[in-house]
């Protein structure tokens, strides 16, 4: 752009949009990166707070909404207003983003997630389930591992935010479960109560 003053105005604004798709990239990378780091480091006090899940879903999703409409994809929530857990609010939403994040971009162009909450006297469990490629069983093993970029990754995928999220659950007394066929994937995110 610099270099020539005289570019028509379409493949100017085509540049700046790639060059701030790019900028947005690296600040979320970095992000990623120094949160990560302080779990590493050891240095993070999560709150224990009581939250309503249907409102830490919908706190996620609102992180997500372009992406979403990007790839038309109509989310269903089965979540029963009353539902309670305990842990770090805004934690669990970086947690949650990044799983319905990996979802979307993984599910077909006008597809659907649905999203179902289970409530017991031992867990609360969170099932993200999405129709879209699904992830080669070779992969599966090692999604949650830090860089890991599975065979059907899309692109501009670093392999963070699936690790980040195992940490934040388990740091909420939680753990993360995920199946997957040739028809879609399904993470079950289990938070005990005791």
């Amino acid at each position: 752009i610099l270099e020539n003053p005289n570019m028509n105005k379409k493949t100017r604004d085509e540049f700046l949009y790639n060059i701030r798709q790019e900028v947005n990239n690296i600040q979320t990378l970095v992000q990623n990166l120094l949160k990560l780091s302080k779990f590493d480091a050891n240095v993070i006090e999560f709150k224990k707070e009581k939250m309503k899940v249907k409102d830490l879903i919908n706190s996620s999703l609102n992180k997500l909404e372009i992406i979403r409409e990007l790839k038309n994809v109509s989310i269903h929530v089965d979540c029963d207003e009353k539902t309670y857990m305990n842990g770090d609010f805004i934690w669990e939403v970086e947690a949650i983003s990044n799983i319905l994040k990996n979802s979307i971009e993984y599910s077909n162009k006008d597809s659907d997630i649905d999203i179902k909450v289970e409530d017991n006297p031992f867990y609360i469990k969170i099932i993200v389930k999405d129709y879209g490629k699904g992830i080669k069983e070779k992969d599966l093993k090692n999604i949650f591992k830090r860089f890991y970029k599975g065979e059907n990754s899309v692109s501009g995928s670093v392999g963070i935010g699936l690790n980040l999220s195992k940490k934040i659950v388990e740091k909420d007394n939680g753990f993360i479960m995920v199946s997957s066929t040739e028809e879609g994937t399904t993470f079950e995110i289990k938070y005990m109560k005791s």
